[in-house]
């Protein structure tokens, strides 16, 4: 262990902890993996039920403040019409 990676663990100590990966590169202690056994039991012959696709159900549209837009609403309306999508996802949401 380098003296800078030495340095770098006792920098640490301030609750999270760190792991040294290789070189001078470090981990989180808390970002580690903790690997546990765990066992899942499937019941092929139990009845199937119904996986929706909600991307199929969804519109993906531009930012979302065309929605401001008269003709843009307009346009929407339409395309429901004939798609009959039920979810509209924008970018930029909160901007």
């Amino acid at each position: 262990m380098s003296h800078r990676s030495k340095r770098r663990l006792r920098g640490c100590e301030n609750g999270w902890g760190g792991v040294p990966v290789g070189g001078d590169e470090m981990v989180p202690a808390m970002a580690q993996e903790r690997r546990t056994q765990e066992t899942i039991a499937i019941d092929a012959h139990a009845p199937a039920t119904p996986f929706p696709h909600f991307w199929e159900e969804m519109f993906g549209s531009g930012r979302a403040i065309l929605s401001l837009r008269e003709s843009y609403r307009d346009d929407l309306t339409a395309v429901k019409g004939v798609t009959g999508f039920k979810y509209v996802r924008f970018h930029a949401i909160l901007q």
